[in-house]
C-alpha cells in the first residue's frame, strides 16, 4: 500500500509538473503580442519589426541596427545569469537579415557575432503558430519553435543588433516576418524582460496601408509607473513607438513641448522603457505614488501667483487654472512644472503663473482664480510622426500600481498647431466602457505631422483659491505751472479692487517729497522737472509714474517798502517788478483805496486805518503771475480811552488792577485818576487799587489838544461772618463737638477747621474733636460764595487727668478654698466707667468688684474704659495650699469614703506630719501621728479625726478614718484571686439589688452576708463551674441603708467586700 501511494505521488507530481510547464510556456515575447491573431487569416491586420534607416521626410529611426545609440536597442534583461537563458527565434521571411548580440559591457557573445538570421534549424521559427507558442524547451512545449540559445554570464541588459547584409549595411525597408525572444528559468518563462525605448514598427504590406492589431504596450515611466497603450488598430505605415515626459520637443516650457505640430520638431525624444508584456516586478519594481502633501499660494504684485507645494517625491505637477467665466474655455490656463519633493514632505517647490489667461490677455486684479493641482505619476507623452490615421483613438489603463476605482486613464491632447485641430488639455478623455471599446484622440490622413498625446495617474487633486493683484495704475495732473507760483498736483490714479493707502511724490529739486495725495509745489526756476508719483495699494503693492513739468518763467514784483503816514492823509505807492518776457500788466488790490490800481506808482486815498496793498504782476506772454504785499501803517487817529478792572469785584483786603488803553491822540498822553468816595489819586498810566468798599474811579486823559474822560467801578463785596461756637471745658482723655456757622456774604459757605489734624472733618461746620489730652485752641474759616474769607476761635480747656486702673484683692493672700474681693481702685478720663476682668483663661467678670475663689496663685487683668479711652492694670492674689490630712494608709482595703477594713489583729499607724504645722487627734493627741488597734478578739470598728494648722499662713485641714476590723480580712493560707476584678459587685453603691459577676477557676463556692457590726443575715452556696462566667443576685432591698459585708470564699480561698446600700 505505501509502495503505492508513493508511485501515486511520483505521478501526481509528473502531471503537476508538465502542467505548470505547459502553462507557463504559454507565454513568448515577440510576434505574440504584436500580432495577437493569425495575420494569414485576419484581413488587414499586420504589426512587424521594421528595420528603416531612411532620411528624408520619413525620418526613421536606426532601431535595434548594428552601432544604434542606447534609445534605440532591443534589449533583453537577465537577472540571474547562473539560472536563466536567453531563447530567440526568428522569421525574416523574404529579407536576408542578419543578427549579432551583446552583453551589457557591450562585447558581442560568443557564438552570437554577426551571423545571417536562421532559415532553419535551430533559431528558425516556421510559422505563426510557432511564434505564439514560445520556445520549445528540451521536451516541454513541443508544439513551440526550436530556439537558439544563449547561456549569459552577466546581469543586466544583452540586445540584438540587426543588419542587411554581413559587413552591415543601412537597411531602406525590411521587416521580420516573425520573432520571439524569451527569458526562462528552467522551464519558467520570465515574461517583461524584453524591451526598447523606440519601437519601429509597420503595418505595410507591399505598399499598401492596412492597421495594425490593437497591440497593447506596456510603458514604464522612469518614476516606476507601468501604464499600458492600446494602439487601437492605428494604420501608420513604417512608425517608432516612443514615450517621454515632454513631448515633441523639451525646451522645458511644457506648455509648447506637448503641443502636436505639423512639422518634423528636429529629433526624436525616446526616454521610457517599452515592453511587450507587464515589466517583471522583481527587475522593474513599481515606484513611489506621488502625491501632493500641501498647497499654498502668493499673489504677487505683478499679476502672477506663485503656487507652492509640499510632495513626497520628485516629478511634475500639472495645474488646471480656472479663469472667468467659470467652466472649461479658452480663457483657461494649464500648466506643469518639475518640482524636486522630499521624502518627508518638508520642502516647497514652486510653480509660478504669470497672471495670462489663455488667449494670453493679464488676468485683471480683484479676480479670483481657482487652481485644480494634480500630481503626475508617470507623466508619459506619445509623440508619433506620420501616423496617418487612427481612427478608433487610443486606449490607455493603468496596470501599476493597481488603482483603487477604475484603471481607465484620461488622455489629453493639443492638436492646435494642426489645421483644423482640437484640443483637450484640461478634462482629458476616458476612454468609454462598451461592446464595442473607442478610443479617444482619433485623427486621420495627418500625414507627415507630429501628433502627441499624454497621459498620467494621479492619486488625489488639490484645490486652491488666489486672487489676481496688480499694482496701481498712476496718474496725475497738474495746473500752474509757473516759476514761484503754487502748483496744485492732483493724484488720478487708479487702484483696480482695492484703493491707495500711501502717496510718495518727488518733484525734482533739491530733493523735495511730499506724501500728500494731492499736494502744493512752488517751483522756485523755470525749466524741466521730471516729477514721480509713486502709489502704494492696500494690498502693498506699488505702481509710480514719472512725468516731466515745464516750469513757465514768472515775474518778479516788488510792491515797495513799507510805510507810516498820518492819520487822515494819503500817500503813493512804490512799486516795480523785473523778470518775464517783459509785455507785463498790474495791479494793485484793494483797488477801491487807489486813485489808478493799474499802474506801478499808485496814489492812495486818504486813508483813516492801516491798509495791506497788494501788487500782482502777470507777464502777458505766458499768463504767469506773482504778487508781493506792502502796509501802509496810520499813525494818530480820534483819541479813545478804554479802562478794565480786574478783576472788576473783590473782597475786602484784596487789591484790583485798572489798565487804561488809549488811542489816537498825539501820542504824548497826561493821566489824572480820582475817586469817589474821594481819597484817592494818581497820574499813571494804570493803577492797582485796594478799596474798602465799593469805589468808582474816574480817568482823565490830555494829549496836549484833546482831553477824555472814562470811569470804571471796582465792587467790594460784604465778608461772611464766621461763629466756630461757645468755650467748653470736657475731661482728660474725651472729645467734644464743635458747632460752627457762617451769617453775612452770600451763601453757600465753605469751612475749613484748623488744627485739622485734631478734628475728626476739618471741612464740615459741625465737626467732633479728636480726643483731647490738653488744651486745644480752634480756629473756624468761612469762605462765602464770592471767595470773601473770615476765620474767629475758640477754646477747649481740658480738666482732670489720665484715665488709670491699679486694682488690689483684699485680702490678698488666701488659703486653699478660700475667696478674695478685687477692687478696680479707677482714677481719671470721664468718670464713667465700665470693666472688664479676666485672667490668662480669658474674661469672667464686667463687675466693679467681683469676688473671686481661685485654686492657685493667679494673676487677674482689668481692662477700664471710660466711653473714651481705655487703661489697664494687674493684681495677684496668692493661694496657700491646705495641710495634708489623709488618713488611708497606703495599700489598705477601702471599702467606702474614709473606710477601710483590717485584720482583727493588726495594729494601724496613722501619720498627718506637715511642715510648720500642729495638731489636735480625736483622742486628745497632739502628735503627727498616733497608733490604733483593738482587742484582736471579736470583730470591732473604731473613728478617728484630726485638726491641722500651719503655723505661718494659718490655712486649716482635717482627716476622719473608719476602721473595720474584721476576721475576714486575717489571712489563714487561703491565697487570694490573682485577679481583683475576677469577682465583681454591681451597681456599688445601689438602690437594693446588687449583682455579683464571678469570672473563677477555683469551682463551687459560699457566699456570706453581714451587718457592719459582723451579725450574719444570709448565706447561700454557689454553683461556679471550673473556668466559667456566672451572675449571681444579691437582694437587700428590705434592709435599711447602711454598710453591709459580702464574704465569698471556699476552701481554697476567702474575699471580703463592702456593699452601700443607698
Amino acid at each position: 500500500m505505501l509502495v503505492r501511494l508513493n508511485s501515486f505521488i511520483r505521478t501526481l507530481s509528473v502531471v503537476v509538473y508538465f502542467s505548470l510547464v505547459s502553462v507557463s510556456l504559454l507565454h513568448a515575447e515577440g510576434t505574440k503580442q504584436l500580432e495577437p491573431t493569425n495575420p494569414a487569416t485576419t484581413a488587414n491586420r499586420r504589426t512587424r519589426l521594421m528595420f528603416d534607416q531612411s532620411t528624408g521626410s520619413a525620418h526613421r529611426t536606426p532601431f535595434a541596427t548594428i552601432g544604434c545609440a542606447e534609445k534605440y536597442r532591443l534589449n533583453v534583461y537577465i537577472s540571474d545569469p547562473s539560472t536563466e537563458k536567453i531563447y530567440l527565434g526568428f522569421n525574416d521571411g523574404t529579407n536576408s537579415l542578419f543578427y549579432q548580440v551583446k552583453d551589457p559591457d557591450g562585447v558581442i557573445v560568443t557564438g552570437f557575432t554577426l551571423a545571417q538570421v536562421p532559415a532553419s534549424g535551430n533559431g528558425f521559427i516556421t510559422s505563426w503558430d510557432q511564434a505564439v507558442a514560445g520556445p520549445k524547451i528540451g521536451t516541454v512545449n513541443p508544439t513551440g519553435y526550436t530556439p537558439k540559445i544563449l547561456t549569459p554570464t552577466k546581469t543586466g541588459n544583452y540586445y540584438i543588433e540587426f543588419a542587411p547584409y554581413q559587413s552591415g549595411g543601412s537597411f531602406s525597408g525590411q521587416d521580420m516576418l516573425f520573432f520571439d525572444i524569451t527569458v526562462a528559468q528552467d522551464t519558467i518563462i520570465k515574461n517583461g524582460r524584453l524591451w526598447s525605448k523606440a519601437w519601429q514598427l509597420s503595418d505595410d504590406a507591399s505598399g499598401d496601408v492596412i492597421q495594425s492589431y490593437p497591440v497593447k504596450l506596456f510603458v514604464y515611466s522612469d518614476d516606476g509607473i507601468v501604464t499600458q497603450l492600446n494602439i487601437n488598430e492605428w494604420n501608420g505605415g513604417t512608425y517608432t513607438t516612443y514615450c517621454n515626459q515632454w513631448g515633441v520637443t523639451n525646451t522645458n516650457n511644457w506648455v509648447i513641448d506637448r503641443m502636436s505640430d505639423d512639422t518634423w520638431p528636429g529629433s526624436d525624444l525616446p526616454q521610457y522603457k517599452i515592453f511587450l508584456n507587464n515589466p517583471d516586478i522583481n527587475i522593474f519594481p513599481t515606484g513611489q505614488i506621488g502625491h501632493i502633501c500641501e498647497v499654498q499660494s502668493h499673489s504677487n504684485c505683478n499679476g502672477s501667483v506663485d503656487i507652492m507645494a509640499r510632495v513626497n517625491k520628485p516629478g511634475s505637477l500639472t495645474l488646471n487654472i480656472d479663469v472667468d467665466p467659470p467652466g472649461q474655455g479658452p480663457e483657461d490656463v494649464v500648466l506643469t512644472g518639475t518640482i524636486n519633493g522630499s521624502q518627508a514632505c518638508d520642502l516647497w517647490d514652486t510653480i509660478t503663473w504669470n497672471g495670462l489667461d489663455g488667449n494670453g490677455a493679464p488676468v485683471p486684479s480683484g479676480a479670483t482664480i481657482t487652481f485644480n493641482i494634480n500630481y503626475l505619476n508617470g507623466l508619459t507623452n506619445l509623440p508619433l510622426w506620420d501616423v496617418e490615421d487612427n481612427d478608433a483613438g487610443l486606449i490607455v489603463n493603468i496596470v501599476r500600481p493597481a488603482p483603487v476605482f477604475s484603471t481607465k486613464l484620461p488622455i489629453y491632447w493639443d492638436d492646435s498647431n494642426l489645421p483644423g485641430g482640437n484640443t483637450n488639455a484640461v478634462n482629458g478623455c476616458v476612454f468609454p466602457t462598451s461592446t464595442v471599446i473607442t478610443g479617444c484622440h482619433a485623427w486621420s490622413n495627418q500625414n507627415e505631422n507630429m501628433i502627441n498625446t499624454w497621459w498620467y495617474f494621479s492619486e488625489g487633486t488639490s484645490d486652491l483659491t488666489a486672487e489676481v493683484i496688480r499694482p496701481p495704475q498712476v496718474d496725475f495732473s497738474f495746473t500752474n505751472t509757473c516759476a514761484g507760483a503754487e502748483t496744485q498736483f492732483t493724484d488720478q490714479s487708479v487702484v483696480p479692487n482695492g484703493y491707495a493707502t500711501a502717496w510718495h511724490w518727488s518733484f525734482g529739486m533739491f530733493g523735495d517729497t511730499s506724501n500728500l495725495q494731492n499736494p502744493v509745489y512752488t517751483f522756485p526756476n523755470s525749466g524741466s522737472n521730471n516729477v514721480l508719483l509713486r502709489v502704494t495699494s492696500d494690498k502693498g503693492c506699488v505702481g509710480q509714474l514719472v512725468k516731466t513739468v515745464a516750469v513757465l518763467s514768472s515775474p518778479v514784483p516788488n510792491a515797495g517798502n513799507d510805510k507810516s503816514i498820518p492819520y487822515a492823509t494819503s500817500t503813493t505807492l512804490n512799486g516795480s517788478a523785473s523778470g518775464g518776457s517783459g509785455n507785463l500788466t498790474y495791479h494793485w488790490e484793494p483797488a477801491s483805496q487807489l486813485l489808478d490800481p493799474d499802474i506801478l506808482n499808485p496814489a492812495t486815498v486818504v486813508l483813516s486805518e492801516t491798509t495791506d496793498f497788494t501788487l500782482t504782476v502777470t507777464d502777458q506772454a505766458n499768463s504767469c503771475q506773482r504778487s508781493d504785499i506792502m502796509t501802509v501803517t496810520i499813525i494818530g487817529g480820534p483819541l479813545a480811552l478804554q479802562l478794565s478792572a480786574t478783576p472788576p469785584a473783590i473782597c475786602p483786603g484784596s487789591a484790583s488792577s485798572i489798565n487804561a488803553q488809549v488811542g489816537g491822540g498825539s501820542g504824548a498822553f497826561i493821566y489824572s485818576w480820582t475817586s469817589e468816595p474821594a481819597g484817592f489819586t494818581s497820574n499813571l498810566e494804570d493803577i492797582s487799587v485796594q478799596p474798602d468798599v465799593t469805589t468808582i474811579y474816574t480817568l482823565l486823559v490830555d494829549d496836549g489838544f484833546h482831553t477824555i474822560t472814562k470811569t470804571v467801578t471796582v465792587t467790594v463785596f460784604t465778608p461772611p461772618v464766621s461763629t466756630p461756637g461757645a468755650s467748653q471745658t470736657i475731661p482728660y482723655g474725651t472729645y467734644t463737638l464743635l458747632s460752627g456757622s457762617a451769617s453775612s456774604g452770600l451763601p453757600p459757605y465753605s469751612y475749613s477747621w484748623s488744627p485739622a489734624n485734631m478734628v475728626q472733618n476739618p471741612n464740615s461746620a459741625t465737626t467732633a474733636t479728636k480726643i483731647l489730652n490738653s488744651t486745644t485752641n480752634y480756629t473756624l474759616e468761612v469762605m462765602d460764595n464770592h471767595g470773601c474769607t473770615s476765620s474767629s476761635d475758640v477754646l477747649v480747656t481740658i480738666q482732670g487727668g489720665p484715665l488709670q486702673a491699679s486694682p488690689t484683692a483684699e485680702p490678698s493672700s488666701i488659703c486653699y478654698g478660700a475667696s478674695t474681693v478685687l477692687h478696680p481702685m479707677s482714677s481719671g478720663g470721664s468718670g464713667d466707667y465700665t470693666y472688664s476682668w479676666s485672667t490668662n483663661e480669658g474674661p469672667f467678670s464686667t463687675a466693679s468688684d467681683p469676688i473671686v475663689n481661685p485654686k492657685s496663685t493667679t494673676t487677674y487683668s482689668l481692662v477700664i474704659d471710660d466711653g473714651f479711652t481705655q487703661s489697664t492694670g494687674s493684681v495677684e492674689v496668692d493661694v496657700y495650699p491646705l495641710p495634708v490630712a489623709n488618713l488611708i494608709p497606703a495599700g489598705a482595703h477601702i471599702i467606702g469614703k474614709d473606710t477601710i477594713v483590717m485584720c482583727t489583729t493588726d495594729t494601724l499607724f496613722l501619720n498627718v506630719e506637715n511642715p510648720n504645722s500642729e495638731y489636735l487627734w480625736s483622742n486628745g493627741a497632739t502628735t503627727p501621728n498616733i497608733y490604733c488597734a483593738t482587742t484582736g478578739i471579736a470583730f470591732d470598728m473604731l473613728t478617728y479625726s484630726v485638726q491641722i494648722r500651719n503655723k505661718l499662713s494659718d490655712c486649716r485641714n482635717s482627716g476622719i478614718i473608719t476602721v473595720i476590723f474584721d476576721y475576714g480580712e486575717c489571712s489563714f493560707g487561703f491565697p487570694e484571686i490573682n485577679n481583683p476584678k475576677d469577682i465583681l459587685v454591681f451597681p456599688n453603691p445601689g438602690n437594693g439589688i446588687f449583682n455579683c459577676r464571678i469570672l473563677s477557676a477555683y469551682g463551687n463556692m459560699k457566699a456570706e452576708i453581714s451587718t457592719i457590726e459582723g451579725s450574719l443575715i444570709k448565706t447561700r452556696d454557689l454553683q461556679v463551674p471550673v473556668n466559667s462566667t456566672v451572675n449571681y443576685p444579691i437582694d437587700l432591698s428590705e434592709m435599711a441603708p447602711g454598710i453591709y459585708l459580702l464574704r465569698i470564699y471556699n476552701d481554697r480561698f476567702s474575699r471580703t467586700f463592702r456593699i452601700v446600700k443607698i
